[in-house]
């Protein structure tokens, strides 16, 4: 069964974004950067980016990282990448687990975040209140 394209990516529940695993693959589910570390972690990142700025979000506001990847010895070449995409403080706290099987074979790393979205792109994204109708009481 192919689970590309119909697994959900992201999930905001009050003013936390909950983003699934995201790896190595395009939009159009192809496997990018086959063999490349580096190059999927960079994707997996740049896919995590994009949901938080779908919401209103940035990196900064990540608060948690899970980080999996197929070979333990790929850590230093994971946390380069991690250190294009958070450049200084805050850092998010984060767990990396090594020595996993990925979805796919071809697939070297999975990155799943949670996101403290900003209290006014919060705001922004939940619907208005409908105002009470005004009734009048009998007596």
């Amino acid at each position: 069964r192919d689970w590309s394209s119909n697994v959900c990516s992201s999930d905001l529940v009050g003013n936390l974004l909950f983003v699934s695993g995201q790896t190595g693959r395009h939009p159009d589910g192809t496997i990018g950067c086959k063999g490349d570390v580096i190059g999927q972690t960079r994707l997996a990142f740049s896919r995590v980016q994009a949901l938080c700025a779908a919401a209103g979000a940035r990196m900064t506001d990540i608060v948690r990282l899970g980080i999996f990847c197929v070979q333990i010895a790929d850590i230093d070449k994971i946390y380069s990448v991690w250190d294009e995409f958070f450049p200084g403080p805050p850092y998010p706290t984060d767990t990396f687990i090594g020595n996993v099987r990925l979805a796919h074979p071809e697939l070297l790393v999975e990155i799943e975040a949670t996101v403290a979205i900003p209290a006014k792109a919060a705001k922004a994204r939940r619907p208005a209140r409908r105002a009470k109708a005004k009734t009048k009481r009998r007596r």
